[in-house]
Formats: C-alpha cells, structure tokens, sequence
C-alpha cells in the first residue's frame, strides 16, 4: 500500500467519525447557517467566477491566482461544509495558487490524485504528487499551488480544532 492509500483510508475513518458525530452546520459559514452545504460544479455547466464564489464561501481566508488566462479551460469541483469541517475536491486544466491570509487555527490535509502540490509552509517550500499527502496547520502556510501538465486534481479536507479535538 502507498502513503496516499493509507491516507485515504485514514481520511474515511475520520469522515465516518465526523458523520457519527452528528456535526451541525450552526454557525457554518459556507451553509449560512441552513444545514450542511454541498455542491458540484464544473465547467461544462457554470463559470469560473461560480466556482471561486464557492470556494470563497468554504475558504474565506484564502485568495486564488490563476496561472494563465481564465479563458477556454476545464474545472470540476465538489464541495462540502458544515460546522466545523470542510472538504474540496477539485480538477483543473490551469495551474493555480491558493494564497491564505486567515490566522485562525485550524488542521488542514491534501490529497492530491494528479499533479502536484507544493506548499510555502513556514518560509520553506514542500511538494508532493498522488504518492504523499500533506497535512498541515493552516496559520503556518503562506500559500499553496497546485500543478500538472494540463491535469491535477486533489481533496482537501479543513478542520477547525475543536472538530479535531472531538
């Protein structure tokens, strides 16, 4: 078994274990309070500025730069939230970095399936591919850019400590 798998299979049993939690979407930020939040998107059906709309919902404290121009490339994405726990899993034609600005504590984790991630954590720079996961605290992580030629995709999943601590 690979690194990545027996992430993966990690992050099944703490998403079970959230799920038995019974976790709330009170105070969910991505969920206006309503319930738990979900949705796909993708090009095919809806624009870029849709997707990073969303994405601002579930990530407040980060900002994306895209690599090239917005025009004529491929994106899919999945989100979901509730209190206290968010998750991502995102396709893109076009490299992109995620730039974070939120101090606020919370534990954070990439998958990545394709390409690769490469972090800015604490002034030094870690990449991985679809064998490694990188799990970090988000107040120590300056930016994230995710890469592939003409692919890469990843999930990410952010926990605010007290989901952690539960």
């Amino acid at each position: 078994d690979s690194p990545a798998k027996r992430l993966l299979a990690q992050e099944l049993r703490v998403l079970d274990k959230i799920a038995r939690l019974g976790l709330s979407s009170v105070g969910c930020p991505a969920s206006n309070g309503h319930g738990p939040m979900f949705t796909d998107l993708s090009s095919r059906d809806e624009s870029f500025d849709r997707f990073l709309s969303t994405f601002n919902r579930l990530v407040p404290h980060a900002r994306i730069d895209l690599d090239g121009s917005r025009s004529a490339f491929r994106w899919r994405g999945q989100f979901a939230a509730t209190s206290g726990f968010s998750w991502w899993d995102v396709e893109s034609e076009i490299d992109w970095t995620c730039r974070l600005s939120h101090r606020k504590e919370r534990l954070g984790l990439v998958l990545p399936s394709s390409g690769t991630v490469s972090g800015r954590v604490r002034d030094r720079t870690v990449a991985i591919d679809h064998n490694y996961a990188l799990a970090l605290s988000v107040p120590e992580v300056s930016s994230i850019a995710y890469a592939g030629r003409g692919r890469h995709a990843h999930v990410t999943l952010e926990f605010e400590v007290a989901t952690v601590r539960k």
